[in-house]
């Protein structure tokens, strides 16, 4: 079970990538609930669907590097690299053109092929100081 579930959370990032939102939507469990850190409040499937096209639209380039996967039970972690390049309003946030490169850890549970859970910790400071909407600090790349 444990390689079937990594390559649901495989395919779920295939999907997100090649922008097929229908897909996603539909790898997602009618109660999939995500949390991702930083946002106090977590998405349901509406909601996750909604922040993903969202996303898509401020970097519709990007692409998921997956590290080695670890499984066990209901459960695969995904640690991965985001790789792409700010073209779209993110958050209020004008493009600025430029190339980002954050870390992410993802723990997904799996509930009868379908993403039902998810938890999300993620570099958001970096890729904020990366398209420059905060300053970086002294010696560091933006």
């Amino acid at each position: 079970m444990s390689e079937e579930s990594k390559a649901v959370v495989r395919n779920f990032y295939a999907l997100l990538e090649k922008g097929d939102m229908n897909g996603v939507s539909q790898l997602l469990s009618d109660k999939f609930v995500w949390h991702f850190a930083g946002i106090p409040a977590p998405f349901d499937k509406q909601s996750s669907v909604g922040f993903l096209q969202a996303f898509r639209v401020a970097f519709p380039d990007m692409q998921h590097s997956l590290d080695p996967q670890i499984a066990e039970g209901d459960r695969v972690v995904t640690p991965l690299t985001f790789r792409a390049t700010h073209r779209g309003e993110l958050q209020g946030i004008p493009a600025s053109g430029k190339r980002v490169e954050i870390r992410a850890l993802n723990i997904h549970r799996i509930l009868g092929g379908k993403l039902a859970q998810a938890e999300t910790v993620v570099d958001m400071m970096g890729l904020m100081q990366q398209i420059g909407a905060i300053p970086a600090p002294s010696g560091a790349r933006a």
